[in-house]
């Protein structure tokens, strides 16, 4: 019988599996820290897919965090991942503390809010959310009657003083015992929020207007309520005997919460985006062919966000960013930019430095309010 000789020497066949790129986050988690011993101290934090899976574990219906959960869970469109996490009070250790151990435990939540927290709880927490690796954004409820009279110090001036917008106030009280869950209330915001940030086409989406499943809306008057959104602190209100909805969905520094959370989700796609296709090839030269492969991840990047919803067309009307000028029309709502390899110094040449990318673009925004005007010919 006749050897069969091998192909190599004809045809050499190698088989090279790229790397698998990290994921981008979702945004669309959070975290409820409380005092329920059913989480160990070590393990510190959980992650939950619904209240049922919370009484499997060993909470009771009259858990704080399941009171809280009900109210994460029950809005729609429902969220579909809760992290739930332990305040030590046996050591004992602060609001902050716990928060900043689950983060440690489990950095994959975005929102977070603490059951029982007080204005100097929410003042330390908001204070470290500004500076917090990965990003992330405290949702907070207070009753505090200092807040309505607007006294010195009281915890919406003095975030709104601080220029901050990593905290996501709601004034709300339990009116005398009548509406127990307001002070859970943090937890129905934050359900509404991860729930609706789908990351699909058209998900992009404001807080006004936003219903909250299990929260009574507070008896404010007009000039309460004008007196909180000066202090950039928002307010869950019945309005014209019609509607009860959430307003404005606001930061304490004037930004709008839908602002911020798109451009973490833009900051975080970019970067994880960039580092995937820098492992994904065996190198990208350092030219203008190796910059275009860049630029099209960038691209890419702002294609989602127009999917999303978040980027729309419009004109340009900032300072110039390269060849862009004010005045010049985005059709695609974006514009994305490098200068040419032949202007790169000698240093940055010799760190293997990309030519730096510049990206413009048109928040689409969201509208809130309309003036109508009325004319009448008798």
């Amino acid at each position: 019988m006749s050897s069969t000789l091998s192909l190599s020497p004809v045809c050499t066949v190698s088989i090279n599996v790229s790397p698998v790129g990290a994921n981008v986050p979702t945004f669309n988690s959070a975290l409820i820290v409380g005092q329920s011993t059913v989480i160990s101290g070590a393990t510190r934090i959980q992650e939950y897919t619904s209240v049922a899976a919370m009484l499997t574990a060993g909470f009771s219906l009259t858990s704080p965090e399941v009171y809280a959960a009900q109210l994460y869970f029950g809005v729609t469109p429902q969220p579909s991942v809760l992290y739930v996490g332990r305040q030590d009070l046996t050591v004992p250790e602060s609001a902050l503390t716990a928060v900043q151990a689950c983060r440690a435990a489990n950095p994959n939540w975005w929102g977070v809010g603490v059951i029982g927290a007080a204005a100097a709880d929410h003042e330390a927490i908001a204070a470290w959310a500004q500076a917090a690796t990965p990003v992330c954004m405290y949702f907070y409820t207070t009753a505090d009657a200092a807040v309505l009279a607007n006294t010195t110090g009281n915890v919406a001036a003095t975030l709104q003083a601080a220029n901050d917008n990593r905290a996501f106030g709601v004034y709300a009280t339990t009116q005398s015992g009548s509406a127990p869950l307001n002070a859970y209330e943090f937890a129905a915001r934050m359900g509404v929020a991860m729930g609706l940030n789908t990351g699909l086409a058209n998900s992009n989406f404001t807080m006004m207007f936003k219903v909250e499943t299990g929260i009574t809306p507070e008896p404010l008057t007009q000039a309460q309520v004008s007196l909180l959104q000066s202090l950039n602190i928002n307010v869950y209100v019945s309005t014209a005997n019609s509607y009860v909805w959430l307003q404005p969905g606001v930061l304490p520094n004037g930004q709008f919460f839908d602002e911020v959370l798109n451009l973490d989700m833009l900051s975080a796609d970019l970067q994880l985006s960039m580092v995937n296709q820098l492992i994904a090839l065996p190198s990208i030269p350092q030219n203008n062919a190796g910059e275009a492969l860049l630029l099209n991840v960038a691209h890419q990047v702002c294609e989602r966000a127009v999917t999303r919803g978040y980027i729309g067309p419009g004109t340009w009307n900032g300072q110039q960013v390269l060849a862009l000028t004010a005045g010049t029309p985005l059709p695609k709502g974006y514009m994305i930019q490098a200068q040419d390899f032949a202007l790169q110094g000698s240093g940055a040449k010799a760190a293997r430095q990309a030519m730096p990318i510049y990206i413009a673009f048109n928040e689409a925004g969201a509208i809130q309010s309309i003036s109508i005007g009325v004319n009448v010919q008798r």
